[in-house]
């Protein structure tokens, strides 16, 4: 188990891994578990003991919100399906009141296409990234009858950041750059409203529009003497 400074990493400080395939059958597949603790006052270095004797030494712990665990794994297994099966047993062997709300998957290529068009085009960080996309930013694996109502609106959300970050690319607004933190609409930053709850797409193209006139207003301009 690779724990942080303390008892946990913060999950904005996550850097996604990517899919890295062995030479024989064996896969090692990287995934994200969110679970809600019921009934557990249990302290961080006591869940990170707790899964570690339960066999997730290949698992990332992040404890950002009491009553919320994030684990990103890297595992060996014959396929994704087997990979995330054995990891939510060793997680309900060492939490029993752990309840799985979603599992993201990092080996589709139309969300890691969409992923990567949303960094860019606003030049996100990592942390950033994971932060807009609702921790973890990828595209479910398994879903369950726990949180469908959660899952359906993840997937409109990621549906949003695509569509705002298309729209942007295709007026020809520059990235953000340090603007991304500047207060620019009742007090709000860009960043801000991609973080929000429900992601107006017509707000952040406003947005764009306004970045891009005040870069022109702000840019040197020559003077030019009609009479010479």
């Amino acid at each position: 188990m690779r724990c942080g400074q303390g008892a946990a990493e913060r999950l904005g400080a996550w850097r996604p891994a990517w899919r890295i395939s062995d030479a024989g059958a064996v896969m090692k597949h990287d995934f994200d578990m969110r679970f809600r603790l019921e009934g557990s006052a249990l302290g961080d270095e006591s869940i990170a003991r707790r899964l570690a004797d339960a066999g997730c030494e290949d698992g990332l712990v992040g404890i950002g919100q009491a009553g919320r665990l994030g684990l990103h794994f890297t595992r060996e297994a014959d396929s994704m399906e087997a990979a995330v099966e054995s990891a939510l047993a060793d997680v309900r062997r060492a939490l029993p009141g752990a309840v799985l709300e979603q599992a993201f998957s990092f080996e589709d290529p139309h969300v890691a296409a969409a992923l990567a068009l949303i960094r860019r085009v606003f030049g996100l960080s990592d942390g950033e990234l994971l932060a807009v996309c609702g921790v973890g930013g990828q595209e479910s694996l398994v879903e369950r009858g726990e949180e469908p109502v959660a899952m359906a609106a993840w997937r409109k959300r990621m549906d949003r950041l695509f569509f705002a970050a298309a729209n942007w690319e295709r007026s020809g607004f520059a990235p953000p750059g340090s603007a991304l933190t500047t207060p620019i609409v009742h007090e709000k930053t860009l960043l801000d409203l991609l973080c929000a709850a429900v992601v107006d797409v017509e707000a952040i193209q406003f947005v764009g529009g306004r970045m891009t006139m005040m870069r022109e207003m702000s840019a040197p301009r020559a003077f030019v003497d009609p009479f010479r």
